[in-house]
């Protein structure tokens, strides 16, 4: 008894070594509250002017683009450059917020899908950048709810909801064993070939339920949004895209096989080992074909043939042609 407990306490000192390891790898210094709102953005509690123009013009310029017949409702600064938990890591978040009413009538979860995969592939088509902040644009229906504790409105000129200075505590542990889970589970789907994409599909939408359920809950620190955060800051959320369109274009795609080179002395010894009148035809047509050469080459086809005549082939049902 005395020994099974000393293994036990051995294996939960393990782990917890491992978990401080991996606690130690993934970056917490950012998710931090500042003194102040980020200070090229901000001057003395009012919007940079110029900046503010500048998120406008890209915004309008964007929903121009779209041709959707109707106004938009507002342009809003969200996220953490309009709040005190800004870091190097911030994003400008730009959401363009739009009465999804001018759609009645229309199949909305259709034209939304649409509208927001134009929106991501603008996002990933452009590299825009103001004091060095990334701009990411979205598209926000009136009556969707969107969790931030601190949002402006840039058509405005003021706050929607002004953000407070509030003391933050992060559980580092259980955001670094469910950061872990989510990394292992990719890791696993990555050796079993089986399944792949369903499973990938499937830990994509685990993640995307995780934070919306942290943001209702618990808002921008919840346990869930911060392992969000750190998922995607270390491109994990994008290697599951990544590979999961890797793995969809590889089952779909039919690679040229250009043949093979056989020995002549091969298909000699072969011919003279088989009985079956196709395969012995084929045979002779090879050999005449790499007459005077040591090696003759095959078809992608001929191979397979070829393969059928080792097992005592062609039967009925086998691949055979000409060709």
């Amino acid at each position: 008894m005395k020994q099974h407990i000393k293994i036990l306490l051995r294996e939960s000192l393990n782990l917890e070594n491992h978990i401080n390891e991996i606690k130690d790898e993934l970056d917490f210094s950012s998710f931090k509250i500042n003194d102040t709102l980020q200070p090229d953005i901000w001057v003395d509690g009012k919007i940079n002017e110029e900046y503010k123009e500048r998120m406008l013009k890209i915004a309008n310029d964007y929903w121009d683009s779209l041709g959707l017949g109707f106004e938009y409702d507002d342009i809003t600064l969200t996220g953490s450059l309009a709040n005190y938990n800004w870091s190097k890591y911030s994003d400008v978040d730009l959401h363009i917020v739009y009465d999804e009413e001018n759609f009645r009538g229309e199949d909305f979860e259709l034209i939304q899908e649409l509208l927001d995969t134009k929106t991501r592939k603008w996002n990933s088509d452009h590299d825009i950048k103001i004091k060095g902040f990334e701009v990411e644009l979205y598209l926000q229906p009136l009556t969707q709810e969107h969790h931030s504790q601190g949002v402006y409105s840039l058509s405005n000129d003021e706050w929607i909801v002004e953000p407070k200075k509030e003391k933050v505590e992060i559980d580092k542990e259980t955001v670094t064993k469910k950061y872990n889970t989510i990394l292992n589970t990719l890791k696993d789907i990555e050796k079993s070939p089986k399944n792949q994409i369903e499973k990938l599909d499937k830990l994509k939408e685990k993640v995307k339920k995780m934070r919306k359920s942290g943001l209702e809950s618990k808002g921008e620190f919840s346990t869930e949004n911060i392992v969000y955060k750190l998922l995607r800051r270390n491109e994990i959320m994008k290697k599951i895209s990544d590979l999961t369109k890797d793995i969809y274009d590889k089952k779909m795609t039919i690679i040229e096989n250009q043949g093979k080179e056989v020995s002549v002395n091969f298909l000699k010894q072969l011919d003279a080992n088989v009985r079956n009148k196709s395969a012995k035809k084929m045979l002779a047509q090879w050999i005449s074909k790499g007459k005077g050469l040591s090696k003759v080459k095959l078809s992608a086809n001929q191979v397979k043939m070829l393969e059928i005549i080792k097992k005592g082939g062609p039967k009925p049902g086998d691949f055979w042609t000409k060709n």
